[in-house]
């Protein structure tokens, strides 16, 4: 268990498919769906489906959370077993 003001991400294993959802600086929040590909006090690396690595700073992260892989299809199954783990989109929200 993580200390007291620990961020969450640091609990879960790489590999784990997540939900990111950051402060844009001109307002608003975009989410970032994919797979935990690092994970470090001060930042989280996401791999999109688009096969994208994402780096998402803790300072703009105003919510984390793990989310199911989808329905019927194993994490490696989107884009083969070679290619790196399958993530969701990306949406912005105002």
């Amino acid at each position: 268990m993580l200390g007291m003001g620990e961020p969450i991400w640091l609990e879960w294993p790489l590999g784990t498919r997540v939900t990111i959802r950051r402060r844009l600086p001109e307002g608003g929040y975009a989410d970032t769906v994919g797979v935990l590909e690092a994970a470090s006090p001060d930042h989280v690396e996401v791999r999109h489906r688009s096969g994208d690595l994402r780096r998402i700073d803790a300072s703009v992260i105003a919510i984390a959370h793990r989310i199911p892989g989808p329905a019927g299809r194993s994490a490696r199954s989107w884009l083969g077993s070679s290619g790196p783990a399958p993530s969701g989109g990306e949406r912005h929200k105002h």
